[in-house]
């Protein structure tokens, strides 16, 4: 996330899953894995998000679609952004049909393999930016 621009909900998703911490939406309330991980600024943004991101957790085929390209946006490179969004996607895909998982296993599979790949190019130095907390 950086800091000159005003989180969005899929944001706030990628950051947590960053700090390894996994969100989930039970009734009206978030639900954190591990608890007490999140810092007080970043449950201070999920409050304020507290729509945005119910609306998000509440529909699991866009949740991950967006947060993917939350992600993707500290990738530099317009052409490997591209690529690696086409891979998602095909990685959902196959989970999805191949692989008959629902929707939200399916995504978070190929979220998980996408979050994999731009922490690689992070480690590689390779066309990334933003700031990481």
């Amino acid at each position: 996330m950086t800091t000159a621009t005003v989180p969005t909900a899929s944001d706030v998703l990628v950051e947590l899953h960053q700090r390894g911490i996994e969100v989930s939406i039970r009734g009206d309330r978030f639900g954190l894995r591990p608890k007490g991980q999140a810092p007080d600024w970043l449950k201070g943004v999920m409050g304020q998000l507290r729509a945005e991101l119910t609306d998000l957790l509440s529909d699991p085929r866009r949740r991950w679609k967006e947060q993917a390209q939350a992600l993707l946006t500290t990738v530099d490179d317009p052409d490997l952004r591209e690529d690696l969004r086409h891979i998602f996607d095909e990685r959902e895909a196959i989970a999805s049909v191949d692989g008959g998982l629902d929707d939200d296993e399916a995504g978070r599979l190929a979220y998980r393999q996408l979050a994999g790949a731009v922490a690689a190019l992070d480690q590689q130095g390779e066309q990334t930016s933003g700031t990481r907390t």
